[in-house]
């Protein structure tokens, strides 16, 4: 019942559980931190992974949620060079991808 009852509280009813919605990958361009935050209405392990422009895996970050909803993940990139940089985010067997612009402060 609880778990209805959140999914209310949202105002969405996913066609699956395993949907998620509000994905926001933000600040784009970003120079040290990037967020990453989504709602989801199963508790499922995400796992964020950044690629540079040759397909080379930079950043890895695991992500295991206490509750469904609102989540956030936070990655450091300070240290990657300026460019542009693709990302996946798999949510259990969900895959959502996207690009983002690192730049130097």
């Amino acid at each position: 019942i609880m778990h209805e009852l959140n999914k209310e509280l949202y105002g969405y009813q996913p066609e699956s559980e395993k949907e998620i919605i509000h994905l926001t990958v933000y600040p784009n361009p970003t120079s040290n931190f990037i967020n990453i935050s989504y709602t989801q209405f199963l508790s499922l392990p995400s796992i964020f992974t950044l690629y540079d422009i040759t397909g080379r895996l930079v950043k890895t970050k695991n992500h295991h949620p206490q509750n469904e909803g609102k989540q956030q993940i936070s990655v450091d990139v300070a240290a990657l060079k300026e460019g542009t940089y693709f990302y996946t985010l798999q949510v259990g067997e969900v895959i959502y991808n996207g690009k983002i612009v690192k730049i130097n402060p």
